[in-house]
């Protein structure tokens, strides 16, 4: 949240200019407990802020773009199952991987539609960036 508050108000942001219709803040559980967690959603709400969440980490909502998964996930395991998809080690700057994941958008939605758009910290798989990325592109039409 701090992150975001200080690209908002530094007077050298480019977002300090602008008129911020919505703040998104996406971060993962990763080692966050879930009070740690709790706190964050108290103040994102207090400051207007939406958030986008993915348990265990951002990798379920790529993982969402091939497969459905309905089993509770570690980060390890994550990376592991993108790893067989792309026939490689899984590294988050992959450009191939990430053509194919823009190409299956469509089936990423198909698949995390059973993810409620509620944020809920401690369910295992969730992720809510579905909802987020349909919503910032409603509102941009």
């Amino acid at each position: 949240m701090r992150e975001a508050q200080k690209l908002i108000a530094s007077p050298e942001s480019p977002y300090s200019k602008m008129e911020l219709e919505r703040v998104y803040v996406v971060f993962d559980k990763d080692d966050l407990s879930i009070d740690e967690l709790n706190k964050a959603m108290l103040e994102a709400n207090r400051l207007g802020y939406k958030i986008g969440f993915s348990n265990e980490a951002f990798e379920l909502w790529l993982l969402l773009h091939f497969n459905i998964v309905n089993r509770r996930m570690t980060r390890v395991n994550l990376k592991n199952e993108l790893s067989k998809i792309i026939g490689r080690k899984y590294t988050k700057a992959d450009d191939r991987f990430l053509r194919k994941v823009a190409d299956n958008i469509e089936t990423a939605f198909e698949n995390s539609v059973f993810m409620t758009e509620d944020v809920l910290f401690d369910k295992n798989p969730y992720t809510n960036i579905g909802h987020i990325i349909k919503e910032v592109y409603i509102s941009s039409n």
